[in-house]
């Protein structure tokens, strides 16, 4: 159910693809399957976040943050500490975000999670370019980049596309415009993404110049 729900999401059902994660969640917690339950509750966050329910994701998370803490997966742990630093950069919370980001390149750098490390430091580069400190921005940025090519990780290419744009416009280089792809994808938010919960994807075309 829980591949299913994926592959629901892939498609822009988000709200078939919630139904069957959320009954993958209950099939999980009745066989005590923790660490399914934790990524299973890390994909769910991901849809909520998606859906601009920003409570269902916070809860999603923190809980399924306090199993990998309990348990010990440290590899869902890093997932979900990303998650949890671009949630609070959609809520505002700069410093929050700033926080969660550094435990997740802490955890992913001691472990060696490399696509972790790619995907927080656009992350973090957002928060820079936020508080106005664009030399740190680009710097955060490339540092993603080169760490995705050095994996062969393409989908943390797509994925720079919307800190760079925001960057560049920060800097007065180019306007930025967000174009729904036609009829074939409904903007949620400018910065909403789908495919699985690593991959960070605009879900809308950038247009630069």
């Amino acid at each position: 159910l829980d591949n299913l729900a994926t592959v629901e999401k892939r498609a822009g059902r988000y709200a078939e693809a919630l139904r069957m994660a959320q009954e993958s969640l209950v099939l999980m917690r009745r066989a005590g399957a923790h660490a399914d339950v934790a990524l299973c509750l890390n994909g769910l966050g991901v849809l909520h976040q998606a859906l601009l329910d920003p409570e269902r994701a916070q809860a999603c998370f923190d809980e399924g943050l306090a199993i990998t803490e309990r348990e010990g997966f440290v590899s869902t742990k890093g997932y979900l500490l990303a998650n949890l630093a671009d949630l609070a950069l959609l809520r505002g919370d700069l410093d929050r975000a700033a926080l969660r980001a550094d435990q997740a390149i802490a955890l992913a750098r001691q472990h060696g999670y490399k696509g972790i490390q790619a995907w927080t430091y656009m992350i973090v580069a957002r928060v820079q370019q936020r508080r106005g400190d664009l030399a740190s921005a680009r710097r955060s940025l490339a540092e993603g980049m080169a760490l995705a090519a050095e994996i062969g990780l393409k989908s943390r290419w797509v994925g720079s596309v919307l800190p760079w744009a925001e960057l560049l416009h920060a800097q007065g280089v180019l306007s930025v415009g967000l174009l729904g792809a036609r009829d074939d994808l409904e903007i949620i938010k400018g910065d909403a993404y789908y495919q699985s919960y690593i991959c960070h994807i605009p879900r809308s075309t950038i247009e630069l110049g």
